[in-house]
C-alpha cells in the first residue's frame, strides 16, 4: 500500500510539474502579444494626454478672447492712419466659424506705390492691436522709380465676435 501512495504522489509531483512547464511556455508564446497591447495602449493614452494639452491651450484661447471687449479695427481705418498718401484696396478672403461667438477672418490688402518702411510701421500697428492682426502673406515688389518704394500685397488674419 505504502508504494501505491508513493506512487500517486510521485506521479502527481511529474504531472503538476509537467503542466507548469507547458502553462510556463504558453504564457510564454503569448506574452509579446500581451506586451504589444499594453504598448497599444499605452500609446493611446499618451496621445489622449497631446490631446488634452491641445484642448487646454484652446479652452486657454477662448478665455483670453472672452477677455477681450472689442473686436479688432478695421484695417482700412490703420491704413488711412500710419500709411499716409496710399489709397489701401482691401478684400475680405474668408471668414469661418471658430465656435463659442468667434469667427477666424482673412483680408487681403495691397498698397501699390508706397514706402516700403511704411509698411512696416503698418504691420507693427495692426499687431499691437487687441485682438492683433496676423500677417499670414506678404508679397513686396520693389518700384524701379525709386529706392525704397513699392508695392505690397498683405494677407492678414485676425479673430473677430460673430455678428
Amino acid at each position: 500500500m505504502k508504494l501505491k501512495t508513493e506512487f500517486i504522489f510521485r506521479l502527481s509531483a511529474v504531472a503538476l510539474i509537467a503542466g507548469g512547464i507547458i502553462w510556463t511556455a504558453v504564457n510564454f508564446l503569448r506574452a509579446d502579444s500581451f506586451f504589444q497591447l499594453l504598448r497599444d495602449k499605452q500609446g493611446a493614452v499618451t496621445k489622449l494626454g497631446e490631446i488634452k494639452q491641445q484642448n487646454d491651450l484652446i479652452e486657454a484661447s477662448f478665455a483670453a478672447l472672452a477677455a477681450v471687449s472689442n473686436n479688432a479695427p478695421p484695417l482700412s481705418a490703420l491704413a488711412s492712419t500710419v500709411v499716409t498718401g496710399a489709397v489701401a484696396e482691401i478684400r475680405d478672403i474668408d471668414s469661418r466659424a471658430l465656435g463659442r461667438g468667434w469667427n477666424a477672418k482673412r483680408t487681403e490688402i495691397k498698397f501699390n506705390e508706397v514706402s516700403l518702411n511704411s509698411i512696416a510701421d503698418f504691420l507693427r500697428t495692426a499687431e499691437t492691436q487687441r485682438p492683433p492682426w496676423r500677417l499670414a502673406e506678404c508679397v513686396m515688389v520693389s518700384s524701379p522709380k525709386a529706392d525704397g518704394i513699392g508695392s505690397a500685397t498683405l494677407t492678414m488674419e485676425t479673430v473677430a465676435r460673430q455678428p
